[in-house]
């Protein structure tokens, strides 16, 4: 029995000094490798926070550029409607004023037309008249009557001039 309990306690031994070499070697081996691995790793997730964090400080920074390009772009829209309503404005003056002064080009185009009508009128009727008129003063001032009616024309004309002198 003693074989067997010599057997047992030198395998036992082995089996501990196996367990404390494989500890040691695990020690010296594979725990620096594991801790790297470990180390890298929260490496890792803190560069991933950080990109994040620059992620997100880029996103606040994109929205706030964003709501400075769309307030520009309003104040620029509302320029335009400014411009556009002048100029709308001008155009309706300028045709309002276009209308006016071709109304009055019309109106003095009429005004031109009948004072030429009338004037065609006198250079036809004023030789008429004077012919006429000529024939009732030839028919008047005939005879003595005549006479008497330039006698009195012309006292009256030299009375005048007196007074008035």
């Amino acid at each position: 029995m003693s074989t067997d309990l010599l057997s047992i306690l030198y395998e036992l031994t082995l089996f501990v000094l196996l367990c404390l070499l494989l500890y040691h070697l695990a020690g010296r081996f594979v725990m620096p490798l594991l801790w790297q691995a470990i180390q890298d790793e929260k490496k890792h997730e803190h560069e991933i926070e950080q990109e994040t964090e620059l992620m997100l400080d880029t996103r606040k920074r994109l929205a706030k550029e964003t709501l400075k390009q769309e307030k520009k772009l309003e104040a620029l829209e509302e320029k335009i409607r400014i411009w556009h309503g002048a100029r709308l404005k001008k155009v309706q003056s300028k045709e309002e004023e276009n209308r006016r002064i071709s109304t009055e080009m019309l109106a003095k185009k009429e005004h031109q037309r009948e004072y030429v009508h009338a004037q065609l009128l006198r250079m036809e009727v004023v030789p008429e008249a004077l012919i006429e008129a000529h024939g009732a003063l030839a028919g008047i001032l005939a005879g003595d009557r005549g006479v008497k009616l330039l006698s009195d024309l012309i006292d009256d004309i030299k009375r005048r001039s007196v007074t008035k002198g």
